[in-house]
């Protein structure tokens, strides 16, 4: 029988697997990951917004199976339900691997993520021409088309708010995504 642990402690085995909704448009208030929340003991899981924590939801818990940290491209669950009440990804949780995995597209593979964390994250991001037949994501395509990729990321990727003390913040404009054909174009500038 398979099994693993979701990020909020619970586990998930071949006989009680549930659906998990896609991320929030936006993290929810007490998020580990919304940086105004790092240090904080009045939210309903104080212990989520200490740096140990932190590093074991983005690395691994030492006392679980390797690789079950998000840069192994692991699901977060959101940690408010502890896989109880909320059903979704965790919004903070999915925009840090999408960042890492545009900056490994831009930079040729540098990322915090691992080389699966990678390949996970990415196969997310791709439309079904970018996969092989393996169903594995054809990088050296999604790296030619980065701007394509931005589209289809979560639309907080730029939130400053969302981060790591480990991973690099967004710089502005680093993930502006670009005009969508029949976008409106800002006005000329009068001569």
């Amino acid at each position: 029988m398979g099994r693993a642990h979701n990020m909020a402690g619970a586990l998930v085995t071949s006989r009680n697997l549930m659906r998990i909704e896609p991320a929030k448009a936006t993290p929810c208030a007490t998020c580990p990951w919304r940086r105004s929340n790092w240090g904080r003991d009045d939210t309903p899981h104080p212990e989520y917004n200490t740096a140990e924590r932190r590093d074991a939801m983005w690395d691994e818990f030492a006392e679980r199976e390797a690789g079950t940290g998000l840069r192994f491209g692991t699901t977060m669950w959101c940690h408010v339900g502890d896989g109880h009440d909320a059903k979704h990804e965790c919004t903070g949780g999915v925009v840090l691997q999408q960042r890492e995995c545009i900056r490994a597209l831009r930079h040729g593979g540098a990322s915090q993520l691992t080389y699966k964390g990678l390949l996970q994250v990415a196969r997310s991001l791709c439309l079904r021409d970018e996969i092989n037949l393996l169903g594995i994501p054809v990088m050296s395509l999604l790296a030619k088309n980065v701007e394509a990729v931005l589209r289809r990321v979560h639309p907080q990727i730029a939130n400053p708010e969302i981060g790591h003390h480990a991973l690099e913040p967004p710089q502005p404009g680093e993930f502006d995504r670009p005009a969508q054909s029949g976008d409106a174009k800002p006005a000329p500038a009068p001569h």
